[in-house]
This record gives structure tokens, C-alpha cells and sequence, in this order.
């Protein structure tokens, strides 16, 4: 077998209006359908969604809660949202999911502690592993670690 110079990885991509159709009548069935096609795949493939605009985001589906990230999975949007498996809050929840993806389109995050909306692009190196934090959160949260640093510190 040659080698290559790159690995490719496999992806699979839904439209915005496919996944929340999918959301919203039949989540079981899609987490199903996701489950099985990774199976099939021992590298597990990227699931992406696009938006209507062209905009990609990386998402992990897991029974019936969604995790989203920019298309390189290097900043997290949305972090373990749980759908309702029915009911008015399921379209509410689902309408909650894209108004954020749009938020981010437009440049636009919320804070992870204080759920302030902040510009991304004044914010974008307040990012960790668990979100993104507005200037005064990501201040308070450095403080935080120094002062936890000094309690466990042996001086």
C-alpha cells in the first residue's frame, strides 16, 4: 500500500434545516443513524453542519444532547445542550441551538459563567477546554486559579 503524505479524514455533513428537522421529529432516530455510520468507520468521522449561509460548525451528537464547535473543533459554541424528546420546548431548545450558532456567525459568544453576549473577536483569547469568558470573567477566573495555586501551595 503507498504512503501518503496526508490523512484525510472522513466527514459527513447535514444542512441546518435537516438536522432541526431531525431534532425536533425524530432524535432517537438520528442518534441512531449517527451511532451506526461511526461504526462503520474506525476513524470516526467528523459530523458537520452548514448552515444556509455556508458557515460550518463541528457537532457531537450523544443520545439527546448536542455539543458544538467552529468548524476546526477548536472553540466550543455549545456544550452538552440537552433536547427534549418532545413537546414545545423542543422547538424552543432547538431555536435556542442556531440563534447561537448565528450569534457566533455574527461575531457574537456568550460568556461561559456570567452568559454576557461579548463581540468574539474582543474575546478570543479568554477561550479554555470549557468555554469562552467575557474580560471580567476570564480576570476573575486567572484570580481564582492564583489564589487556589496559593492554598495548595506548601510556603
Amino acid at each position: 500500500m503507498p504512503e501518503y503524505p496526508y490523512l484525510y479524514n472522513i466527514g459527513i455533513i447535514l444542512s441546518q434545516r435537516e438536522l432541526e428537522k431531525q431534532l425536533i421529529d425524530n432524535l432517537p432516530e438520528l442518534d441512531l443513524k449517527l451511532t451506526n455510520i461511526k461504526k462503520l468507520y474506525p476513524n470516526n468521522p467528523t459530523l458537520y453542519l452548514k448552515s444556509s449561509l455556508g458557515d460550518m460548525f463541528t457537532f457531537l451528537l450523544n443520545k439527546n444532547k448536542i455539543t458544538i464547535w467552529n468548524y476546526t473543533g477548536g472553540i466550543q459554541i455549545i456544550n452538552n445542550l440537552k433536547i427534549p424528546h418532545n413537546g414545545w420546548s423542543v422547538e424552543f431548545t432547538v431555536k435556542y441551538l442556531f440563534e447561537q450558532l448565528d450569534n457566533f456567525t455574527n461575531d457574537f459568544v456568550m460568556c461561559k459563567k456570567c452568559n454576557k453576549i461579548v463581540h468574539y473577536s474582543e474575546v478570543k483569547n479568554n477561550v479554555d477546554i470549557e468555554g469562552i469568558y467575557c474580560d471580567k470573567c476570564w480576570l476573575d477566573k486567572g484570580s481564582n486559579k492564583k489564589k487556589e495555586y496559593r492554598k495548595n501551595s506548601c510556603d
